[in-house]
């Protein structure tokens, strides 16, 4: 009875550190997985308030750099001539305009 239950212990002993390493890998995975997922939401946010309305969202833009850096301007103009979203975006209503 008594090597049975050291037996026991053993194997209890075995899972635990099998599982809590397994709990530590996924908590890692979980926490990389949310901050990318919050970081493309951010970003999809952004593509489309420059797509939507590109002179609203620059100035808000200017107010949240203005507030931490005095002194600094940022015109969308230059940014939106190498995102292609706004290009497509003018497409599109171009096309609808002519139809």
């Amino acid at each position: 009875m008594v090597g049975n239950m050291e037996n026991e212990t053993e194997q209890i002993a075995q899972y635990y550190d099998h599982y809590k390493d397994t709990f530590e890998q996924q908590k890692t995975y979980i926490a990389k997985r949310d901050h990318m997922t919050l970081f493309l939401l951010l970003l999809a946010i952004m593509l489309i308030g420059l797509v939507v309305a590109p002179s609203h969202f620059g100035e808000k833009l200017n107010i949240i750099i203005g507030a931490q850096v005095k002194d600094l301007h940022f015109d969308l103009h230059f940014i939106n001539t190498g995102c292609p979203v706004p290009f497509i975006y003018d497409f599109c209503n171009a096309k609808n305009n002519i139809s």
